[in-house]
């Protein structure tokens, strides 16, 4: 067996979640069910239980495609403990892709598994059916705007992005890069918005941890929930310009705004924000 806690990186991850509130993350190591690292995966999904948050395991589609194949590693996935999957690359959906996304759906409903699709086609409603679905990409979010894969994002793009991507359904964008040299050109004020607007049910930071808890608006980080209750478009929104929303969840109200590429002055009224009145705002 290994002891997670020698990883530091993992033991780092998972103690964030703790302290900033995560209820689940996201173990992105390749297990396979050709080696056995089933004791060690237990160990690491024990060690994320004892900090209080869940484990969804990464693994890629090719090793989910058949039903046999996925029903042994979904029974391995039980066995330790996590609560779900992440399914990365599955391709192109040729009739037998289509269908696969249903089939796993159904198989991992019947364990109770939440599902996560990575790199997936957008959404098309199976939630409705198959609720455990929580979140899939389908959409060139966070990971097309780093510089490691010199990749740059046109600002404009982000206000767009909620008037026609998200109008189809949720999206795992993996929001909010802090670091400076990931930045090109956006603002802090400007990631933490994003998922303030960009709707998942499972929001999936994008940056080191460090780089949160170092942040002077880690308060607002921890604050954002992962889903609204109520949403309301802003005067001032203009495709391609600005996209600007108010979110409740319970009594409390956030405020998102992303700006385009030229600068502008919004008045953002206070007073009442559809049915209910905003009792208590920040500026930030």
């Amino acid at each position: 067996m290994i002891d997670p806690t020698r990883h530091r990186w993992l033991s780092l991850r998972l103690k964030f979640s703790c302290f900033i509130s995560f209820s689940h993350g996201v173990l992105r190591v390749r297990y396979s069910l050709r080696y056995d690292k089933r004791a060690c995966l237990k160990d690491v999904v024990d060690y994320a239980a004892s900090k209080k948050v869940k484990v969804l395991i990464w693994v890629h589609s090719r090793e989910v495609f058949t039903p046999q194949d996925r029903k042994a590693y979904f029974d391995t996935t039980i066995q330790a403990g996590a609560a779900g999957i992440e399914i990365d690359f599955p391709p192109k959906a040729n009739v037998a892709w289509a269908t696969w996304y249903t089939d796993t759906l159904r198989d991992a409903a019947d364990l109770k598994l939440l599902i996560d699709f990575h790199d997936a086609v957008k959404p098309t409603g199976r939630d409705r059916t198959w609720p455990n679905e929580i979140t899939r990409e389908g959409i060139r979010g966070q990971e097309c705007n780093v510089t490691r894969y010199k990749r740059q994002l046109p600002p404009e793009r982000d206000t767009i992005l909620p008037f026609n991507r998200f109008v189809q359904g949720y999206a795992d964008y993996m929001p909010t890069a802090l670091n400076p040299k990931e930045l090109l050109g956006f603002t802090w004020v400007h990631e933490i918005a994003k998922p303030i607007i960009f709707s998942s049910p499972f929001l999936c930071y994008a940056d080191h941890p460090t780089f949160y808890l170092k942040n002077p608006a880690l308060d607002i980080i921890k604050a954002i929930p992962a889903t609204f209750d109520q949403t309301v478009l802003l005067p001032g929104s203009k495709i391609g310009s600005a996209a600007a929303f108010a979110r409740r969840s319970g009594d409390r109200w956030f405020v998102g705004i992303l700006n385009g590429a030229e600068p502008q002055q919004m008045n953002i009224p206070l007073g009442v924000s559809g049915p209910r009145h905003l009792h208590h705002a920040k500026a930030h």
